[in-house]
């Protein structure tokens, strides 16, 4: 009975999503279970529910197999023409593509619209209230095209103002790293001139090691902390999407975790990493050079130098 339940929760992705999310609490879920399901308690709904959290929790995924991302063209342009899933079923699988087609997207098709009418069909989710679902969807995408819009227009001015500063362009030159991460940390550094050297911007950061220790007890070494709190979530994010892009920020971070001598956790070879980053953007800024790829990954040791030194 579970399973059969689950599979109709599975193809139900976009109504169980906020779910995942946080934005609807488990008793309304548990009501959208009873409406589908009249026999279930509300114990086996809570059973159901904690049973498959981890599958669930799946479900996701096949959202994104849908739209790719949550702000996906493909996404609003259905979102605008068919907000629920009654809609959807409507215009079918011809009458979605058409809509993609329309507009010139070449990475969507039959298949994805095919997917798209299965997660429609086997929507968990009150068809109440219909036309005031209708006209707040209709408000919310208004209000994130004009939004939309307007961080455009801040995003053309902040990369204006980047160009001006020297060197600046420069770390652009880095493969995964954008205006954004330019733009946020100049603009929590400030003048990179007023720093002697870049031990004092990760300090700055709340990078800098610290050691846990009490006593006659030695700790672990950890970082600090302290400083500016954005600063530091900046550079974690952009040493995240570095390590996935950048091939030698992925061969350091392989390094780290995986070589013989002292080998890093993951989050402390991200942290390793975020710190050398940090005397990259520094020399990069103050000295005006390049950024060069060897140089990135000179604290390799390849196993050759491991023979040697054995």
């Amino acid at each position: 009975m579970f399973e059969v339940i689950y599979d109709r929760i599975k193809h139900g992705t976009i109504s169980v999503f906020p779910m995942i999310r946080g934005e609807i609490s488990e008793s309304v879920y548990i009501d959208k279970l009873q409406e589908t399901f009249p026999s279930l308690s509300d114990s086996d709904c809570s059973e159901i529910l904690q049973q498959h959290a981890c599958k669930i929790e799946e479900i996701i995924f096949v959202y994104w197999d849908v739209y790719g991302k949550p702000d996906a063209k493909s996404g609003m342009l259905i979102l605008k023409a068919a907000p629920l899933p009654e809609d959807i079923l409507t215009l079918g699988i011809d009458g979605v593509n058409q809509i993609w087609r329309d507009a010139k997207l070449r990475a969507v098709g039959k298949a994805r619209a095919k997917t798209l009418i299965e997660a429609a069909e086997h929507s968990v989710g009150s068809k109440e209230g219909a036309v005031s679902a209708r006209m707040e969807i209709r408000m919310l995408l208004e209000d994130y095209e004009s939004r939309n819009i307007r961080l455009q227009e801040v995003m053309t001015l902040i990369e204006g103002l980047v160009k001006q500063i020297p060197m600046a362009e420069k770390l652009l030159e880095i493969k995964g790293v954008g205006i954004r991460t330019v733009s946020g940390f100049l603009a929590e550094v400030g003048d990179i001139s007023r720093f002697n050297n870049p031990k004092e911007l990760q300090k700055l950061a709340g990078l800098a090691l610290v050691e846990n220790s009490s006593g006659k007890h030695k700790g672990e070494t950890t970082i600090s902390r302290r400083g500016r709190k954005r600063l530091r979530y900046l550079l974690f994010e952009v040493t995240m999407s570095l390590v996935s892009k950048n091939q030698e920020f992925r061969e350091l971070h392989n390094y780290y975790t995986t070589r013989r001598l002292n080998p890093l956790k993951k989050m402390q070879s991200l942290m390793a990493i975020a710190a050398k980053l940090i005397r990259v953007f520094y020399a990069m800024l103050t000295k005006g050079v390049d950024y060069d790829p060897k140089k990135m990954v000179s604290d390799i040791k390849r196993p050759a130098v491991y023979l040697q030194a054995a």
